[in-house]
């Protein structure tokens, strides 16, 4: 192999694993949608209760975010997503 179909296999092995990574992340947030008035149903609570099974997790994740911290900046510092 040359340097070129290195490269591009490497590409494109990044963009296939950033597509799978999308759909798996889509599916399991997008999922559960379609299974609340089966949830509901099955847990003996009204639609709009077993709503909240999706509400509260965006809610903690929106209040979360400010906070998280870079990866590649290490245990002792970085910067946060504020700057």
């Amino acid at each position: 192999m040359t340097v070129t179909a290195v490269s591009v296999q490497a590409r494109w092995l990044a963009v296939t694993s950033v597509a799978v990574g999308t759909f798996t992340v889509v599916t399991s947030e997008m999922l559960p949608v379609g299974l609340l008035t089966s949830m509901a149903v099955d847990l003996g609570v009204s639609a709009g209760t077993a709503g909240l099974t999706m509400t509260a997790p965006g809610l903690v994740a929106a209040a979360a975010a400010p906070s998280w911290r870079s990866p590649r900046a290490g245990p002792t510092g970085g910067t946060s997503c504020w700057g």
